[in-house]
Order: structure tokens, then C-alpha cells, then sequence
């Protein structure tokens, strides 16, 4: 029964395709085509189903185009009107038919502000494929968004990311130094620093940062505050797991005489393994604070590889000789800590002390300390874009003075930049690359911008 109904409802649609069929064979369009072959009949099944899908895709994408279209406007007007909630309703619901739709993205993280969820705009630019050509854009806004909500650590990492998609993106190299002299990270500080000198359009901005005796946030980064304390205990509450910012905050309640908190927080960076050298030193500063000297006497005596090439080791050790009555000690320490760190105003400063003030040593060490002074304000007259050669001159020699061979040599560079006959200039460098090569020290190339 059911067979004979089922003949019955599709027999004239049969009929009608046979008759068309036998029409067009007798013009001579298509070639003899019998529905009662079975073969032929699943042909004509698969040339309707077919055709019934490119009909269905036809009217999906005809509506979906009308529907993102229509979701656009909604979202366009109520932009207009400041409703960020149905704006970003509306582009919710568009992204199912425009995933990639950069202009809908951009409007999202707009009403994400708008709507004052910051780091829901920050994930929003982190959707940026890093072939975009707004990309560096991107995540030049999402670091810094990150930052205004207190997550440096995830701010480091975008900054990078922005950096390996165009390492010549000034703006970001120094968002990131910002962020290495907020958490006092003086080696990675001065490796960034010296990248922006080689790489970046303005070296003479790089060159005052490597100037300043301690890590400096570059202005025009972020805003500064009077309480540095508050914003790395925001920083920490927002991410416990920021050994880095957990550190920063140690060496700041340290500074402030609170050994006990320096130390509770540092038992993290302690436990990690191997222990962080920077988290030992500054856990052997807070001992030295208490005058602890014999919980100290292990790391001095017997100090492993990790931590023997840091300056800040030979300073502290310097200290403990000094407490401990071995002046002798104390000298040698801060010989070895100035000549890891020609830059260090405080050891100098320190080596004069303890050499009595007296003799060609002691004169120069205290000398180093106010040259250093003279530098870090002569360089802040420099423009970011001088020309001025005498300028260039007087900071190579200042540099020179201080023992500063490497940017010594950067800013007779640059002046010889401005005139390649310049002697002067270049007698200085060869004179920078001689005493470099006596000390055993490959001289240094020039980098190019």
C-alpha cells in the first residue's frame, strides 16, 4: 500500500522529467535520458539535490548579509547614542555571521571602554592577527590597558609580542623599560635600553635612560604616583604569581626599615627552584639590615656561580666585611662590584670612603660619583633629535671620564654620524676600541638604527 501511494505521488513529477527529457532529445540538447533506468533516476535525484542546496547557500548568505548589515546599523546608532550595552549586544550577535570583521572589533573594544570593562577590551585586541596591519596599534593599546589595571606581568608579555611583530616599535620598547625600572630589573633595564639605542629612531633617548644612576620610568609612558608602595601592592593583589612585582615590593618595604613584610614576602621568590639570585640578595640586604651577619656568613663565604657575576653581590658583600671589621674585604668587594658595574655611583662612592678620602683612587672613586651627577644632568639638556656636535663631544667625554666605555663609544657615534670626516670623533672611538682590546674585550661595532 505504501508503495503503490508513494507511485502515485511521484509518478507525474516522473512523467513531466520524461517528457522535457524526450522534448530536448528530439531538438538534440541532451542525448537520449530514460527515468526508467535506475541509474538515470539517481542522476536526476542528485542534480535536484544539488540544486536545492545551491538554492538553500544562495538564500543563507543573502540573509546573512542582510542580517550583518542590519546588526551594523544597530550598533553604529547606538554607538552615536553612547549605549555601549546594546552596542556591544548587537556585535555579539554580528560575529556569528563576521568573525573577522576588524572595523566590528575595533568598534567592540570602543563600547568595552565604554562600558568601563577595560580588560575585556584588552582580550578584544589580543584577537589582532599579528598579520593585521594594525596590530602593533593593537597591542600597544592592550599593554597598556593591562597596565592601567595593574597586571604588569601581562603587559611584559604583549609588549614583546609587539616587539617580535615589528622590533622598531619605539612606543612599545619603552613601555616595556617602564615596566622593568617600576620593578627595578637594572639588567634587563639597560639590555632594552641599549635595543632602543640599536634599533630605535631616537638612540639619544636611549642613551639618557642608560645615563640616570638607577632604573628611570621613560616619560610619556605611565602616570607616575607619590606612592610607588600602593601601586606595586595593587600590582600584587591583581597577580600573586608576580615574582617580579613581589620582589620590587621587598626591596620597597625594605627601604621603608619594614624587614619583617620585606621578608614574608619574599619567601615565594625563595621557594621557587632554582631560588631567584636577585630574591637571595635582597634576602641577605634585609639580614644585613638586622644585623644578622652570621645568617649571611654561608652566602658570603661560599657564594655558588649564580649569583658571583652580580655587582649588587660584591656591594653587599662589601657591607658585611665592612660590619664584620675586615676593611681589607670590603675594599676588594667593591673593586670587584665596580669593575662588574663601571656604572654604579654607589660603589665608587663607597671604594672612596672606605680608601679615607685620600690618595689618586679615593679621589677618582669620589669623583666617578660627581661626574655621574654632572652627566645625568648635562644629558637631560640634550634634545631627543640634537644635532648639536659639541653636546654629542662633551657626553661621549663625560662617559669616557666615568669609565662608561660602551656609551662613551655610542655618543661619539653619533657625532660622527653627523660628520664622518670628524678626527676628533674619531680618535676618540679608536682610543675607546685600543684600551678595549688591551683589556681583552672585543670592540665594539657600530649598530645600526
Amino acid at each position: 500500500m505504501w508503495q503503490c501511494a508513494k507511485v502515485r505521488i511521484f509518478a507525474p513529477e516522473f512523467t513531466d522529467i520524461q517528457r522535457s527529457c524526450n522534448l530536448l532529445e528530439g531538438v538534440g540538447v541532451v542525448p537520449s535520458f530514460s527515468l526508467g533506468n535506475p541509474f538515470n533516476r539517481f542522476k536526476a535525484v542528485v542534480i535536484v539535490v544539488t540544486l536545492a542546496g545551491m538554492v538553500v547557500a544562495t538564500s543563507w548568505f543573502s540573509w546573512s548579509a542582510w542580517r550583518a548589515a542590519k546588526l551594523w546599523n544597530e550598533a553604529v546608532e547606538a554607538a552615536d547614542r553612547e549605549d555601549w550595552a546594546e552596542t556591544g549586544a548587537a556585535l555579539e550577535q554580528r560575529m556569528w555571521y563576521r568573525p573577522d570583521d576588524r572595523a566590528a572589533l575595533h568598534l567592540q573594544v570602543q563600547a568595552a571602554i565604554g562600558r568601563g570593562e577595560p580588560l575585556a577590551a584588552a582580550a578584544l585586541l589580543g584577537r589582532v592577527p599579528p598579520s593585521a596591519p594594525e596590530a602593533v596599534e593593537a597591542r600597544l593599546t592592550q599593554g597598556r590597558l593591562l597596565m592601567d589595571q595593574y597586571r604588569p606581568r601581562e603587559a611584559e608579555a604583549v609588549f614583546r609580542d609587539c616587539l617580535k611583530i615589528d622590533p622598531r616599535a619605539d612606543a612599545a620598547r619603552l613601555a616595556l623599560i617602564a615596566i622593568l625600572a617600576f620593578q627595578r630589573r637594572g639588567l634587563d633595564y639597560d639590555n632594552e635600553a641599549w635595543t632602543l639605542y640599536e634599533k630605535g629612531a631616537e638612540p639619544i633617548k636611549a642613551l639618557r635612560l642608560l645615563a640616570q644612576a638607577a632604573p628611570t620610568i621613560p616619560p610619556d609612558t605611565f602616570t607616575k604616583t607619590a606612592d610607588m608602595g600602593d601601586v606595586l601592592e595593587r600590582c600584587l593583589e591583581t597577580d600573586p604569581d608576580d615574582l617580579h612585582t613581589r620582589l620590587a615590593l621587598a626591596r620597597f618595604e625594605r627601604g621603608r626599615g619594614r624587614i619583617e613584610i620585606a621578608l614574608k614576602l619574599l619567601e615565594p621568590c625563595l621557594a621557587v627552584s632554582p631560588p631567584d639570585p636577585e630574591a637571595r640578595l635582597e634576602w641577605a640586604a634585609c639580614l644585613l639590615d638586622e644585623g644578622e651577619l652570621d645568617q649571611v656568613r654561608s652566602l658570603f663565604e661560599n657564594p655558588d656561580a649564580s649569583i658571583r657575576t652580580h655587582a649588587s653581590f660584591w656591594l653587599l658583600k662589601s657591607e658585611w666585611a665592612r660590619r664584620r671589621g675586615s676593611d681589607e674585604q670590603a675594599i676588594m668587594s667593591l673593586s670587584k662590584a665596580i669593575r662588574l658595574n663601571p656604572r654604579s655611583t654607589d660603589a665608587n662612592y663607597r671604594l672612596g670612603l672606605a680608601l679615607g678620602g685620600v690618595g689618586p683612587e679615593a679621589t677618582r672613586c669620589l669623583e666617578v660619583a660627581q661626574k655621574a651627577r654632572e652627566l645625568k644632568d648635562f644629558v637631560a639638556q640634550i634634545s631627543d633629535r640634537s644635532r648639536d656636535r659639541v653636546q654629542l663631544m662633551q657626553a661621549g667625554r663625560l662617559c669616557r671620564d666615568l669609565g662608561r666605555s660602551r656609551e662613551a663609544r655610542a655618543w661619539f657615534m653619533l657625532a660622527l654620524r653627523l660628520d664622518r670626516h670628524d678626527a676628533e670623533a674619531r680618535a676618540a672611538i679608536a682610543q675607546l676600541d685600543s684600551e678595549s682590546t688591551t683589556k681583552g674585550d672585543p670592540p665594539a661595532a657600530e649598530t645600526s638604527r
